[in-house]
């Protein structure tokens, strides 16, 4: 996913900038079964209006596994609703296998940490702790300083050792109504505090 520009709305006919553009859709996913499209936007989930990605993020956490919720999408310049089945949480095990499991409220999509990349990145042997492997340079995770090829290491004060640890625990402090949590994440060998903001402003 990523934001609307009003560029970009104008360009696909939509009357405003509210929604949020789909840039690719992955196979086998609750996305794909609903028939959603690359190009498609989303402007409304489970009867909540979509304006940004944090939006449908957030709403799309608010839904239990297994469940299924109407979404309005703009495609070929008319708006169409689709069901969509939200998908079950991970396991720990079956996050490790995971390509990239993520927190897209934030921006930002992890990866489990391989020997690998363990070499590649520089980093000392005890360091545990889920890969960035993609951030958006307009999200949150972005202006909290989060660069790709980071590992973070702690979240709130949390050691975390894989993608849904990390999500897990962002995802409490923002049921917490947490506005910034200190995490520490290791780059290049180096580590040290990076306060991740949760609210826009």
């Amino acid at each position: 996913m990523q934001p609307l520009t009003p560029a970009l709305a104008k360009a696909i006919g939509l009357p405003n900038d509210k929604g949020v553009l789909v840039d690719e859709v992955q196979p086998d996913s609750p996305a794909s079964h609903a028939t959603l499209q690359q190009g498609d936007v989303i402007t409304r989930f489970n009867g909540t209006d979509i304006a940004t990605p944090r939006d449908l993020a957030l709403a799309v956490a608010n839904m239990p596994s297994g469940k299924s919720a109407a979404m309005s999408v703009w495609r070929n310049e008319e708006m169409r609703t689709f069901d969509v089945t939200i998908g079950t949480q991970p396991s720990e095990q079956a996050a490790a296998n995971e390509t990239t499991p993520s927190s897209a409220a934030l921006g930002m999509t992890l990866k489990p940490l391989t020997d690998a990349e363990r070499d590649q990145l520089g980093l000392r042997f005890g360091v545990r702790g889920p890969v960035v492997d993609q951030v958006d340079p307009s999200s949150l995770a972005w202006e909290s300083g989060v660069r790709e090829g980071d590992v973070i290491v702690r979240v709130d004060s949390h050691p975390v050792a894989s993608p849904s640890q990390a999500v897990r625990d962002i995802r409490t402090a923002e049921q917490e109504n947490k506005e910034q949590i200190p995490i520490v994440v290791d780059r290049e060998g180096s580590t040290f505090y990076l306060g991740l903001k949760l609210v826009t402003g």
